[in-house]
């Protein structure tokens, strides 16, 4: 398994190459019900993305790292299959 601190870093990278922001809850109570938690926040218009399904708190779509990297995971699958073939490049082969 993934160290937490490793999943985040790299969550934080695609996300930001998607377009979005993580940011994790300030909480530092361990029975506050979002402590360890976090937001995904769209940079274009800074609002919280309602897509991803939220956990049993469902309190503020605040969500954990695997469900995030769950989400990614599938949007970038519907993202690969909806992307258009790239027109007119050539491959590169041998004896090109």
């Amino acid at each position: 398994m993934i160290d937490d601190k490793v999943l985040e870093n790299r969550l934080r990278r695609t996300l930001d190459r998607r377009g979005y922001r993580l940011e994790k809850s300030r909480r530092r109570d361990p029975r506050a019900v979002t402590f360890g938690r976090y937001w995904v926040f769209e940079n274009y218009n800074n609002t919280v993305v309602q897509s991803i399904p939220t956990s049993e708190h469902n309190c503020d779509a605040t969500v954990t790292l695997d469900e995030i990297a769950a989400w990614c995971d599938s949007s970038g699958k519907a993202a690969k299959a909806t992307k258009p073939a790239p027109v007119g490049k050539r491959r590169k082969g041998k004896g090109r």
